[in-house]
């Protein structure tokens, strides 16, 4: 699910996964899309596409393989969560896959940190990082607890070994915007690299690099003053219990990235795409379980609804499509996420026409009115929102609910 916290601060073409809501569909004989205003009360797709899209096929370049091979990654990492569940609110214009060093530049790392990735080549990652909740009581919004973690490939183990000893290195090294580190080891973790400095609103802050093979785990924890227990002993954790992920995960030989399927599954093909203007290939996705809380605001209950409803897919593109076992649990997840949307203050507005298992919620923003609906159609459940613009809404509701009927032929 997007994470909705944030999508009131995006344009109306951005979703909060880092997807754009869908584009106009393309138009031909084919039947696509209908051109025709509907009559009143007749579903009305617009011009969105009305059909699945054409099939993906593999990657069309390894810098695409090494995005997918990321998104494959993203199940196995560490969820903020799992090392305090209070970390919920998800930062997610840096949460993802990603492919070299240069796609790191400036959020987390600094120029000389990216360009000791350069060097050793670093191939691809995955990051995470979710902060207390800014509303919480007590939590002071700029000194909040916070943790980023990222999981970095490189072509070999010495690679990742020189990668973790220069990025500490870095670290000590004052920038415009904070002072210089000191090492600080924990002695839990005596073969990560740990350095510590204060924020500049006052808080304590540690980097952590740790060398496991052919990755690096990089851990970033930060608290108000006075909290360095807080933070050893998140990042201790988040090693811990990235360590055992990773010897779960079995990675695709660097030579094959340029064979990676981009919808094993099947799923992609029923969102619709990214508006035209806003497309960035990379931003397609498909995750299970654990990947797509990753990019919730709320991970503990992503899984939560995956789990309930015995999905196990979520296709990102231009809408959220999500694949259940049967019927039954695309009509629980349907509940749930709705469940979750007046949970956050949206009530449920006009619905999109003839559109069946289908609503519609809005909420009053900052900058502007903001529309989410959602649908289920046999094994599938699907979300999207747009913001100041309704129609829109409904026209890619109506879109997705006839894709979802052609893909079921129900």
């Amino acid at each position: 699910m997007w994470t909705r916290s944030v999508l009131a601060t995006l344009t109306v073409v951005t979703l909060v996964t880092g997807c754009s809501s869908g584009g106009d569909g393309p138009s031909d004989a084919s039947g696509q899309t209908i051109g025709e205003a509907a009559a009143p009360g007749e579903i009305d797709p617009g011009n969105f596409r009305t059909t699945p899209q054409a099939p993906f096929g593999t990657v069309s370049d390894e810098t695409q393989g090494r995005v997918i091979e990321g998104q494959r990654l993203a199940e196995f990492v560490v969820l903020p969560s799992e090392v305090d569940p209070r970390l919920l609110d998800n930062f997610s214009g840096t949460t993802g896959a990603f492919a070299g060093a240069n796609s790191v530049r400036g959020v987390p790392y600094t120029d000389g940190q990216v360009d000791v990735l350069a060097r050793e080549n670093m191939m691809l990652g995955f990051a995470s990082n979710a902060s207390y909740r800014a509303d919480e009581p007590g939590v002071d919004p700029g000194t909040r607890n916070a943790l980023y973690l990222m999981v970095m490939r490189f072509p070999d183990a010495e690679s990742a070994r020189r990668a973790a000893q220069g990025l500490i290195e870095q670290s000590y090294l004052p920038t415009e915007y904070s002072p210089a580190a000191v090492a600080t080891p924990i002695d839990v973790l005596p073969d990560t690299l740990v350095s510590s400095k204060p924020t500049a609103l006052g808080g304590v802050s540690s980097d952590s690099f740790t060398a496991r093979g052919d990755y690096v785990i990089s851990v970033d924890a930060s608290a108000p003053a006075g909290r360095q227990d807080w933070v050893a002993r998140s990042i201790a954790t988040a090693v811990d219990r990235q360590g055992t992920l990773l010897d779960r995960f079995s990675p695709t030989p660097s030579d094959r990235f340029t064979e990676l399927p981009i919808d094993e599954d099947e799923v992609l093909v029923l969102t619709l795409e990214q508006d035209a203007d806003n497309s960035n290939r990379d931003r397609r996705a498909v995750y299970g379980a654990r990947g797509a809380a990753h990019t919730s605001n709320d991970s503990t209950k992503t899984l939560e609804e995956f789990a309930k409803s015995n999905s196990d897919r979520m296709a990102t593109d231009g809408t959220n499509v999500y694949r259940s076992v049967d019927a039954s649990g695309a009509a629980v997840m349907y509940d749930m996420l709705k469940q979750e949307y007046l949970g956050m203050g949206f009530e449920p507005s006009a619905g999109s026409p003839g559109v069946p298992d289908s609503s519609c919620l809005s909420k009053d923003t900052t900058v502007g009115v903001q529309t989410a609906c959602l649908l289920h159609k046999d094994r599938y459940a699907a979300e999207l929102s747009t913001l100041e613009d309704e129609t829109k809404a409904h026209q890619m509701t109506a879109a997705q609910y006839l894709v979802l009927d052609t893909a079921t032929g129900s």
